[in-house]
């Protein structure tokens, strides 16, 4: 139990920086441990198995680990684990445009995970930061079916939940989410500047980066001097972070030629 306790963080922390090396870290001990052993943690090991599968672009095997998950006798008393395993088939939903179930499970999981008490031993600021971060899930749901006020809501939701838990990266993942569910060319522009200002005073490489690249890419068709500029930072803090991703699209950014 306690080696599937210890797999399923190091997998949460490594589903940025090396998703697929994630996936089968779990897919090992997986196979290595008994199915009568570790009945507890084995839908937070498919939860993350699943998170890490979707983020290395294999979404079959990513909802095939969210049912082995659903199917685990654990769930009976753990609501909060079947609400972010359905959560995360609402996010392969999404990305198949399947915006109107993704919202449906989102608003179930917020719900269910915003009344059940963190198990004795949790951690509550990674409540926070999931509720957060659900939040700006259903914000891009809603903007996939063109409700961008009801984005706006959610996005709102998941600031005040920020502010709430003190989760400043949080704030940051906000913002960032609100100019990717905005229309407004003003808008976008202020969230984006707030991020990058956030995540630099956070001195955190990898959330400058996100903030970085997403204000780089803003700026491409209205000030390249300054475009180039912080992609060249974004480059630099993904780098640093491990992020291989980041500093790839990074790089392309900074090659797109003027229209």
């Amino acid at each position: 139990a306690r080696v599937l306790r210890l797999g399923a963080r190091l997998a949460h922390c490594l589903q940025r920086i090396d998703p697929a090396r994630g996936s089968a870290l779990l897919l090992h001990l997986l196979d290595q441990v008994p199915p009568q052993r570790g009945a507890a943690e084995r839908p937070t090991v498919f939860w993350r198995l699943a998170q890490c599968l979707r983020q290395a672009g294999q979404p079959q095997q990513a909802a095939a680990a969210i049912e082995h998950g659903l199917g685990c006798q654990a769930l009976d008393q753990h609501p909060e684990l079947r609400a972010v395993l359905n959560a995360e088939k609402a996010l392969l939903l999404a990305a198949s445009d399947g915006h109107q179930g993704a919202i449906f499970l989102l608003t179930e999981a917020l719900d269910i995970l915003g009344r059940t008490a963190v198990p004795a031993g949790g951690d509550l600021a990674q409540r926070y930061d999931l509720i957060g971060e659900l939040y700006c899930h259903l914000a891009r749901a809603h903007y996939g079916t063109h409700r961008v006020d009801r984005a706006q809501r959610a996005i709102d939701r998941a600031r005040e939940v920020a502010r709430y838990g003190k989760q400043i990266q949080g704030d940051v993942r906000a913002l960032l989410c609100a100019a990717e569910t905005s229309d407004d060319a003003d808008l976008i522009s202020v969230c984006l500047s707030k991020a990058v200002a956030t995540a630099d005073a956070l001195a955190d490489p990898m959330l400058q980066a996100e903030a970085s690249l997403a204000c780089g890419r803003d700026l491409l068709g209205r000030d390249r001097r300054a475009a180039q500029a912080i992609l060249a930072k974004a480059l630099r803090t993904a780098t640093l972070s491990g992020r291989r991703d980041l500093a790839e699209a990074a790089r392309l950014a900074s090659e797109v030629k003027p229209s």
